[in-house]
């Protein structure tokens, strides 16, 4: 990796190596091991600990003097596009040029010079590739309101989308809300996305990849009584159900 001149490398802890008995069991020494010796090398060939990519994130993600948030993760992810063209990979970014060849003119009008463009030869490559199936990462859903046309009265706007999110409206819930503030038991989104995709990406095979209920940390007993959990489910996986038979 530091051969290749890769500047930041990003891991997660499987904790099913640190804990392999989850609460019940002991720390596994070895997997401690295995990530000590990780972090030890990371720091000898250089790499310092970060939630963000070193010294790259700009106003309004961070404060880098380095870097210009609104402009790179465009052109990493027009490369990935391209990259699964070439190896035949699947990735889960910006469907569109995967499907027309394209990013949404939407996308173009708003984001004008800042958004890489395909050339003739990468459009015909992304559209001889097909796409095996599209999945769908699910958990809940939040009200938009458009903040490009119309004035927000919240600092904070999902960044270029110029959208503001929020899960209330009028003072009420759009629906019951989980132990994750953001996150909103509402069963008619599952109809709502599996539609969009279906019609926007001319029914190209579709699988519901994630989904679940946030549930607030408390004691074992409690945890295995998860009713909400099991009506969480049974809600979302009836209003799939529907859909799939109708649509």
């Amino acid at each position: 990796m530091h051969d290749l001149g890769v500047d930041a490398y990003r891991f997660s802890i499987a904790w099913s190596r640190v804990l392999p008995k989850g609460r019940f069991g002991e720390v596994n020494s070895e997997g401690i091991e295995f990530y000590n010796n990780i972090i030890d090398v990371l720091l000898v060939r250089g790499y310092l600990s970060g939630a963000y990519l070193p010294s790259r994130f700009s106003y309004p993600f961070g404060n880098c003097s380095h870097g210009d948030s609104a402009l790179e993760p465009y052109i990493v992810t027009h490369n990935l596009v391209l990259s699964r063209a070439t190896a035949a990979e699947t990735y889960r970014k910006f469907v569109d040029p995967l499907v027309y060849g394209d990013y949404p003119p939407e996308m173009r009008q708003v984001l004008g010079s800042r958004l890489p463009t395909f050339s003739a030869e990468e459009r015909k490559k992304l559209l001889e590739l097909k796409l095996d199936f599209i999945g769908v990462n699910y958990y809940t859903t939040l009200y938009v309101k458009d903040c490009m046309f119309s004035s927000c009265t919240s600092p904070y706007s999902l960044g270029d989308a110029s959208v503001y999110l929020t899960g209330e409206k009028d003072g009420v819930y759009i629906g019951e809300q989980t132990a994750a503030s953001a996150f909103f038991i509402v069963p008619r989104g599952m109809e709502g996305i599996v539609t969009y995709v279906k019609e926007r990406y001319n029914n190209t095979p579709m699988f519901i990849t994630e989904n679940g209920y946030a549930q607030p940390a408390s004691a074992v007993n409690d945890s295995l009584n998860d009713t909400k959990r099991i009506e969480y489910h049974e809600k979302y996986l009836a209003v799939l159900s529907d859909v799939v038979r109708y649509i």
